[in-house]
């Protein structure tokens, strides 16, 4: 009985589900999307996938011999990365089975992790590489972007408000001191459209989390 009620609000409610998502945590501070753009070498016919992530896995560069290199940057893995390279897959119309594929972030989101694979596989041995990786304070994706990229979603006041007076409350619990993070200007913050990239401190000390 409950069927024809589901179907006829279908759309309303993938449309709650899908803004209820939105506002999720883990959505909302690392949810982004890259638009791939499919081009079949034989008939020149083009189609597109937008997928979503929550972190990039990059490649390390195959080891030079004697181990004689200079640490990659994450600039350059993300590069290589994001960079056109000849796929395998069926073209929609003619069935050719090989098509260029070319990314760009249609969305981009408030903070980017980024995993370096370090394990290689072979049928002889699984070797966990320890590669040094050059990291900079700050990534530039401007490469990777298009007109129509999605900045990553403002901070609401209300709810950074909400975020904050819950952590107090968990630290009062706890029996702790709760200090209010600065949020360098108020309202004014939560209208920055912007992704802030961060790593070591360039003055020492402790860095802000690794990739």
């Amino acid at each position: 009985p409950l069927r024809p009620a589901l179907a006829a609000a279908g759309g309303s409610g993938r449309a709650g589900a899908e803004e209820g998502e939105s506002t999720l945590p883990v959505p909302q501070n690392f949810g982004g999307e890259v638009l791939k753009t499919m081009r079949c070498f034989k008939c020149g016919h083009e189609w597109r996938r937008c997928e979503p992530f929550s972190s990039l896995s990059l490649q390390l560069p195959a080891p030079a011999p004697g181990g004689r290199r200079a640490p990659p940057s994450l600039q350059s893995l993300l590069e290589e990365h994001l960079a056109p390279v000849s796929l395998e897959v069926t073209c929609e119309r003619c069935g050719h089975a090989y098509a260029a594929l070319t990314q760009h972030v249609s969305k981009l989101p408030r903070l980017l992790p980024l995993h370096l694979m370090r394990f290689d596989y072979s049928r002889e041995r699984l070797l966990k590489r320890s590669d040094a990786a050059a990291v900079s304070t700050a990534l530039d994706l401007s490469f990777a972007a298009h007109s129509e990229t999605a900045p990553p979603p403002l901070a609401s006041p209300k709810a950074v408000s909400r975020s904050h007076a819950a952590a107090a409350a968990a630290a009062a619990a706890d029996g702790h001191r709760a200090t209010t993070p600065a949020t360098g200007g108020g309202a004014e913050h939560g209208r920055k459209r912007s992704l802030a990239i961060t790593g070591p401190s360039p003055h020492g000390g402790g860095g802000g989390g690794g990739g």
